[in-house]
């Protein structure tokens, strides 16, 4: 088999609100990116995946978008952006766009069209049902609420399985279809190399979704869990097919899919002839071994080649290990890899992640004190005033934070800050008592600006610049 240049990439996520700001108005940009090339060049990157940077009014970091055409002027303009691509292709760096089609935002004119004319075009566009004044069924989105949204007055209402912002796009609609992908080739002419799919899995609806009755509930407030009718359904093999053929394939684009394939599918997905291809453990291992700490298992999924890939990397690196979310799940029945690591290692479980790390449903607070103790670790029990736990039987109580950080996302923030403190050399129960308390600190702030229900995750990234600066100048 032919290498691939993607098989060779050496990838860097930005997330460009917090990345570098170019003109002082507190927000990352395109060319505070320009700027930083030749640090990335350093660091042996050669390619850059950017977090969404289309237009959007931003009620979910960028992943709702209102023109898949333009640039966020937060960010720049197209213009900036074909300057950022000359400017990494100079430096040696490809450059990867995050593609968000499972939905778009409610301020998206496609879905103005749709509510304001049900016979447009448009309305083809999205998953709209119109009933006898019931909602269309019990689905619940994964916000936590109804996965259907009134339009208005009427008796229609429009499915969404993130926020009622984000109306998930009908992929059953050709002229879609044709349109994404003609907004794909766009950036490709524009030098685009790839893509990071965001939520693919979720493009194909079961035909359940669409029927006007109640679905089995999953718990006590009678509504029923969403992935079993929107993840992964039959079909939706034709819809990344005629992607990868119109695209990918042509382009040799390298794509990078947010899905949690079953094992006995993953060939289906991944490889010289699957919709979405990867070469994962050799090149995660060479990375390592330049890297001052790694963070494991945000949004990594779970799988037996990846508990392999996982304790693979928690034996051989030599650096700071943060794991995180799956990460955590990927080492359940192989706990004693903890105790074989270069460097005691910083897990970070809630109640629940750490009742199924342990092997008890009941399991406390002490519980994780022994943990950590038992298993060479630091362990930073997230909840209700978090608390960090270590290996020589030390416990600290974090005072910041409050209810409204329990939402998902929350806790990929608090990894992200915890493995970039430990990558500054701060050692790791400095790093996770820091982070504990700046996540939670962020977060108070996010809720005093915006409450604790209406605050996300987003919101404390946002914080995060005003309570350093506060830090930096001692004004608090």
């Amino acid at each position: 088999m032919n290498r691939k240049w993607w098989q060779e990439a050496v990838v860097y996520q930005i997330y460009p609100k917090s990345f570098q700001d170019s003109n002082g108005d507190g927000i990352g940009d395109l060319r505070g990116i320009m700027k930083r090339m030749d640090y990335l060049k350093e660091l042996g990157v050669n390619t850059i995946w950017l977090c969404p940077i289309n237009a959007s009014p931003m009620k979910d970091g960028g992943y709702d978008i209102s023109d898949y055409m333009k640039i966020d002027p937060s960010f720049g303009t197209n213009e900036d952006f074909k300057e950022l691509i000359e400017c990494a292709k100079k430096a040696g760096i490809r450059v990867l766009m995050d593609l968000v089609v499972n939905h778009c935002s409610d301020q998206h004119e496609w879905f103005k069209q749709a509510v304001a004319d049900p016979n447009s075009k448009y309305a083809d566009y999205f998953i709209i049902e119109e009933t006898d004044g019931e909602v269309p069924n019990n689905l619940r989105c994964y916000n936590g609420y109804s996965a259907w949204e009134r339009i208005g007055d009427s008796n229609r209402f429009y499915f969404h399985c993130f926020s009622k912002e984000q109306p998930d796009l009908n992929w059953e609609c050709e002229e879609l279809r044709r349109e994404i992908i003609d907004m794909m080739l766009y950036w490709q002419k524009m030098g685009v190399a790839g893509f990071r799919v965001d939520a693919i899995g979720n493009l194909k609806k079961s035909p359940k979704v669409f029927e006007h009755q109640p679905l089995p509930t999953d718990g006590t407030d009678g509504m029923a869990a969403i992935d079993p009718y929107v993840l992964l359904q039959d079909g939706i093999e034709d819809f990344l097919g005629e992607l990868k053929r119109e695209v990918f394939d042509k382009y040799d684009m390298m794509t990078v899919a947010e899905v949690s394939v079953p094992e006995d599918k993953v060939e289906q997905y991944t490889g010289e002839n699957g919709l979405f291809s990867m070469d994962a453990l050799s090149k995660l291992l060479a990375l390592a071994e330049k890297a001052d700490a790694l963070l494991i298992g945000c949004g990594l999924g779970r799988s037996d080649t990846l508990t392999e890939i996982v304790c693979t990397l928690l034996e051989k690196a030599a650096c700071q290990i943060v794991l995180d979310a799956d990460g955590i799940n990927s080492i359940t029945g192989h706990k004693d890899i903890l105790r074989r690591t270069a460097k005691p290692v910083v897990l970070t479980p809630h109640a629940g992640e750490f009742a199924r790390l342990s092997g008890k449903p009941d399991a406390t607070a002490a519980d994780a004190a022994q943990f950590a103790q038992d298993y060479r670790c630091i362990v930073l029990y997230k909840g209700h005033r978090t608390r960090i736990f270590t290996p020589d039987g030390g416990c600290y109580r974090n005072t910041s934070g409050n209810p409204g950080m329990a939402k998902g996302g929350s806790g990929d923030v608090l990894a992200g800050m915890l493995v970039s403190l430990c990558g500054q050399g701060i050692d790791a129960v400095s790093a996770a008592c820091t982070a504990a308390w700046l996540h939670g600190r962020a977060g108070d702030l996010a809720a005093n600006a915006l409450s604790e229900y209406g605050m996300t995750p987003s919101d404390m990234l946002t914080q995060l610049p005003i309570l350093l600066k506060r830090y930096n100048s001692k004004t608090w």
